[in-house]
């Protein structure tokens, strides 16, 4: 937010008047951290105003890292959001509903299912046309 803010005024004409008390506090915060040269009215006053005059040479410096650790970030930073390649063996299977858990009956030679009464009876037996 503050190297936001910094890249902001440096970017403008200097001297810049700012009313704004939330501006000022941070113009404020810029000063303490020496990355600003600014005249700024006491904490509680009517009328807070804050005027810098430049950005110093910490300041300058401090954008300069930002830009380059930023540089850095989109080298590494993907494209695209990368693919797995996975052949059909290793691949995770969908899940199942009930319905699909659940093989269907092999039927045997006489068209029964394996297991029903019919089957049982009749294997001993020869068919008949």
């Amino acid at each position: 937010m503050a190297l936001e803010f910094l890249r902001e005024l440096a970017e403008q004409s200097l001297p810049l008047t700012l009313r704004d008390p939330v501006r000022v506090e941070q113009v404020r915060f810029l000063r303490r951290a020496e990355c600003v040269a600014a005249f700024i009215s006491t904490i509680g006053s009517d009328q807070p105003f804050a005027t810098v005059l430049c950005v110093t040479k910490l300041g300058r410096e401090a954008l300069k890292q930002a830009a380059e650790e930023e540089r850095k970030a989109k080298a590494f930073r993907p494209s695209r959001k990368p693919t797995l390649t996975r052949s059909r063996r290793n691949r995770p299977q969908k899940p199942m509903a009930a319905w699909q858990s659940v093989p269907p009956p092999l039927e045997n030679s006489l068209g029964d299912t394996a297991g029903g009464a019919r089957a049982q009876a009749q294997s001993s037996y020869p068919r008949s046309l």
